[in-house]
């Protein structure tokens, strides 16, 4: 039985392919946790337990890995701010 060269070519190609997924940036938990300034346990009990505001916070299962879109966390993060609500009455 012959194997052609080309027969596996197929595995190398990804299912999909955008600019968007070629351009990402994925991100660890470890690494998300520094940008945070979190423990990494903390996103590790958001994801199981599904509660808290990390909760909100999108991830990818890649295999056994956790990955994150630094896009996501920056989406995260701008949904999570809050504007201040003090307003500046100088002279009065």
């Amino acid at each position: 039985m012959t194997i052609q060269s080309n027969s596996f070519e197929h595995f190398s190609k990804p299912v999909y392919e955008t600019a968007a997924v070629r351009a990402a940036e994925w991100l660890t938990t470890n690494q998300v946790a520094r940008l945070l300034q979190i423990s990494p346990s903390s996103l590790e009990k958001a994801r199981s337990t599904g509660s808290g505001p990390l909760a909100k916070l999108s991830y990818h299962k890649i295999g056994r890995s956790v990955r994150y879109l630094r896009a996501d966390v920056q989406a995260f993060l701008e949904d999570m701010r809050i504007a201040g609500t003090a307003s500046s009455k100088r002279g009065e």
